[in-house]
């Protein structure tokens, strides 16, 4: 830049990596979508002989299971945001706020989903700093559970005893403090607010993300029973599909699509392939959405008529 010349303002430096990004997302979403159809189109043949079983009990069974799946980790996000910064905000408020607003995701866009956790948040006493803050580490815990449940997809070779030992080291190390702190002042700038301190130490941290691989695993028992019910998936084959769901889970947040749709199915697809469900992997991956969304919504609605005696939370 020439002595002189005026600086460009953040905002128009910032536009062509926007647009990248919007781009980028648009191809993967695209290539995702187009890779569903080519494998729901290359399985039509064998779709004929999956078992449409629809036991009601079993689905009954994976709403229940996927619901309690997420609640548990709307309960660890809760005890981040009380390690980070103490609020008056209670664990039913929370769990209502995060119901409320989850459905946002699947609006393209993730600030939308960022702004309606604000308005609710700052009704509830909580900080914007404190909320970004404790959403970063929250996520960040929830991506190195999830690397740890996809080792249970690797064979047993020496190579990937020694992959799977290297994963599980960085996972440990990715809960020391120090990037943990890291963290911490990146949300301080994103906020342009002062960084808070993250209270935990590495034994607690790591206690946090075990519970986080439970919570993967369970939701992988919620999903493995609802492909029972609707595909006859036997359950037995829970662990291979908790671990394939928790690395689609990862694709699909790394991808930056809303809610990774297609993303999230077409890594999903991919990983059923090689197990039992060839054949009948793509449709799988839409039941599995389509369950998600399912209870996304109902746990929203449970919200929404739940009495707003507990707190101030008033809505946005």
């Amino acid at each position: 830049m020439t002595d002189g010349a005026p600086a460009q303002p953040p905002r128009q430096r910032a536009a062509p990596f926007r647009l990248a990004r919007l781009a980028a997302v648009i191809v993967l979403a695209a290539a995702s979508i187009l890779y569903m159809g080519t494998a729901l189109a290359r399985a039509r043949g064998s779709l004929h002989s999956i078992a449409w079983l629809a036991h009601p009990g079993e689905l009954a069974a994976s709403i229940a299971i996927q619901a309690v799946s997420l609640t548990l980790g709307c309960r660890i996000w809760f005890e981040i945001l009380q390690r980070i910064a103490p609020s008056p905000v209670t664990a039913v408020q929370h769990w209502r706020i995060w119901a409320l607003t989850n459905p946002t995701r699947y609006i393209p866009g993730r600030i939308w989903h960022v702004a309606s956790l604000a308005a609710f948040m700052r009704s509830a006493g909580v900080t914007p700093v404190a909320m970004l803050t404790s959403i970063v580490v929250h996520m960040w815990l929830y991506v190195l559970a999830a690397c740890a449940m996809g080792l249970v997809l690797l064979p047993v070779t020496p190579a990937s005893v020694a992959g799977a030992v290297a994963v599980l080291c960085g996972v440990a190390a990715g809960t020391h403090p120090r990037p943990l702190r890291a963290m911490l002042h990146i949300a301080s700038r994103l906020s342009g607010q002062p960084a808070l301190e993250w209270r935990s130490g590495w034994l607690p941290t790591l206690a946090l993300v075990a519970a986080d691989v439970g919570i993967h695993s369970l939701n992988g028992l919620g999903v493995s029973t609802l492909l029972g019910a609707t595909m006859d998936l036997p359950v037995s084959s829970w662990l291979h599909v908790a671990g394939a769901n928790a690395i689609a889970f990862l694709a699909g947040y790394a991808s930056m699509v809303p809610a990774g749709l297609g993303v999230r199915e077409a890594t999903l697809t991919a990983l059923l392939e090689g197990n039992s469900m060839a054949g009948g992997a793509a449709a799988a991956a839409l039941v599995v959405r389509a369950a998600a969304t399912f209870v996304e919504v109902l746990l929203a609605l449970v919200a929404g008529v739940m009495p707003r005696a507990q707190g101030p939370v008033t809505g946005a």
